[in-house]
């Protein structure tokens, strides 16, 4: 073999050499600059990624959002108790229950969830605050619907002055009214409160509740 026909076998073996090394020092100096030079991230595990999702499928809230979301505290609309919290028990029907109050209406809001207890069934119904308003006189009334979970609850209608508490309750099984004061009351069903009325007597603005009751029959005029 000549001189002639090694020099080109033996410069392309050392190029391809070069070439090598070159590859292996950069793909080194990638490495280094990679693991070494670069600030450490960490990698969200199963959990972080699903608070992740959780907390950007919520709505922002702001400000002046945050001073309109009812505050979802759970309010009992009144309390069971016995007579000691009534004036003149005496006067209230043997089917009342006498029922006490916190003070909290005022805290009612739109959305506010509520408990309606009767204590005459044993039975507590859920309610949420849906409309609140003044009527005529300054006084707050108070609407309440039933729960989405509520199937035997109607309606609770409620009356705060700063002396007199009102209330309508409409439910599957029935009606019931309260009265009482700022402090307690009594509250009763409606067809026990109707049967114990005496339309025979003045009311409270003296005036007859039956006006027919006293009405002369007056027979009618021939011509």
């Amino acid at each position: 073999m000549s001189k002639s026909e090694t020099r080109p076998s033996t410069k392309k073996s050392l190029s391809l050499a070069l070439g090598t090394s070159f590859a292996i020092v950069l793909v080194s100096g990638i490495f280094l600059v990679r693991f070494f030079w670069l600030p450490e991230q960490e990698v969200p595990n199963e959990k972080d990624s699903a608070e992740v999702q959780i907390t950007s499928d919520e709505p922002q809230t702001t400000a002046s959002s945050s001073t309109q979301t009812p505050d979802r505290k759970v309010y009992y609309a009144w309390f069971e108790t016995d007579q000691t919290a009534i004036e003149r028990p005496e006067d209230v029907p043997s089917e009342a229950a006498y029922v006490s109050f916190n003070g909290e209406y005022e805290k009612w809001l739109i959305g506010s969830p509520v408990v309606v207890a009767i204590p005459q069934t044993k039975k507590r119904y859920r309610a949420v605050v849906d409309r609140i308003e003044i009527d005529d006189f300054g006084n707050n009334r108070i609407f309440a619907e039933p729960d989405s979970n509520e199937d035997d609850f109607s309606r609770l209608i409620l009356t705060v002055s700063d002396s007199q508490t009102l209330a309508y309750v409409s439910t599957e099984q029935g009606s019931y009214e309260l009265t009482g004061t700022d402090e307690g009351g009594w509250l009763i069903p409606t067809r026990v409160l109707q049967a114990n009325i005496d339309t025979t007597k003045k009311d409270v603005l003296g005036t007859l509740r039956n006006r027919h009751v006293n009405t002369k029959y007056v027979p009618l005029r021939e011509d």
